[in-house]
């Protein structure tokens, strides 16, 4: 009896073994359902087991939307400001780091007045330079204010063009009043965070917290909107802007890695 408990023990021993040297194949294997996003959970593939012949490398993919106010209401002068904004913040974002991961981040940009111009897409993304001689040629519009166009075209091109499990960031730039005959900026944000956006409005000018305008801005911003309600006009716009992308990057990577490891461990439990 104790020399076939001792044979059973062994085999189960050795196949948690086996189980545990594959666990990196599984990491490695999920790379391309792994998730950044935790509203997305983690699925690992059912497949041959072996362990990998190279390093892992964990990839994070990152869309960030830059959203333009080109409209009679922005003015030349703040228009050039936003595009100032874009092309120092852009440099800014190369640098946001994770450890760990690979970070595969994509940066697109569109201006909107009466209708909407995209500048550059998320599937032509090349490297920062190409994607900042675009925002640097881009002509002023100058008519109505309609930032339900913009939201609602960014928001299908994030559909189309980046995976669900992506990190996805909207910077809308707007003065938070719209022509008469616009559709709802509100209704158009809502559907945007429904497609797990998150979403942060600039303001063009400092506006007091309890003027109207400030208060659309909230209603159209991700929650909380003391981390979602930025102003072009703070000195300190970029340093804030940065911190919060840098903490929404790393706690999602760190979210997915929980995910991950639970999943293993949960399945080596089970076996």
């Amino acid at each position: 009896m104790t020399t076939r408990s001792s044979k059973i023990k062994g085999k189960v021993s050795g196949f948690h073994s086996f189980i545990n040297s594959s666990m990196y194949y599984l990491i490695h294997s999920c790379i391309h359902s792994l998730t950044c996003n935790p509203l997305h959970p983690v699925s690992l593939p059912t497949t041959s087991l072996s362990p990998p012949s190279s390093p892992i490398v964990l990839i994070c993919p990152v869309e960030i939307m830059f959203i333009l106010d080109s409209s009679e209401k922005a003015k030349v002068l703040l228009f050039e400001k936003q595009k100032d904004f874009v092309l120092r913040f852009s440099t800014r974002l190369m640098q946001i780091q994770a450890a760990g991961w690979r970070l595969r981040l994509r940066l697109a940009a569109l201006q909107y007045s009466s209708s909407v111009s995209l500048e550059h897409n998320f599937r032509d993304w090349q490297d920062v330079d190409v994607f900042q001689s675009r925002v640097a040629s881009m002509a002023y519009i100058g008519h109505g204010t309609y930032s339900a166009y913009a939201i609602t075209n960014a928001t299908q091109m994030f559909s189309r063009e980046t995976a669900a499990n992506s990190l996805r960031v909207m910077l809308l730039m707007t003065d938070g009043v719209d022509h008469p005959r616009s559709p709802s900026a509100v209704t158009a944000a809502s559907e945007a965070k429904n497609h797990n956006i998150r979403l942060f409005t600039i303001g063009l000018s400092g506006l007091p917290r309890d003027m109207p305008t400030n208060a659309r801005l909230r209603s159209i911003a991700s929650a909380p909107p003391q981390q979602h309600v930025l102003s072009l006009a703070d000195n300190l716009l970029e340093d804030k802007l940065f911190r919060e992308l840098n903490v929404l990057v790393n706690t999602g990577v760190s979210m997915s890695l929980f995910l991950v490891t639970i999943h293993l461990e949960c399945k080596d439990d089970y076996l």
